[in-house]
């Protein structure tokens, strides 16, 4: 467990979990004012990490294209498809917390609490 952690933590994305955890923090944040129900919040998180995944692929595909003036190659796409995962596990990840609420084992305000 500790080796595969060590390799995890030193792999690239580490950063991109980062940021895409940045992302899921202030979704919680902002919404936790008027906070929706959990499974409107499990809802918020998955969209969220969908749509920022996408784009964060997006992006990466026009810009090594427009930069090379080539095509992606499939060994470039699976890892961009790798970062892409990475942000958008970040983002998903606090729907755990969510859910967690959402079957009864926590509290909504604990939800929050422990997504942030």
């Amino acid at each position: 467990m500790r080796a595969s952690l060590e390799a995890h933590l030193g792999s690239r994305q580490v950063a991109r979990v980062v940021y895409g955890s940045i992302i899921g923090l202030s979704l919680v944040v902002a919404l936790g004012g008027h906070p929706p129900g959990p499974a409107a919040m499990i809802g918020w998180l998955l969209g969220t990490a969908v749509s920022v995944g996408l784009a964060e692929l997006y992006s990466e595909v026009v810009g090594v294209e427009t930069n090379t003036r080539r095509r992606v190659s499939r060994g470039q796409l699976r890892h961009m498809l790798e970062d892409a995962a990475g942000v958008s596990f970040g983002v998903a990840f606090p729907a755990v917390f969510f859910l967690l609420a959402l079957v009864g084992l926590c509290s909504l305000e604990a939800a929050f609490t422990l997504a942030k």
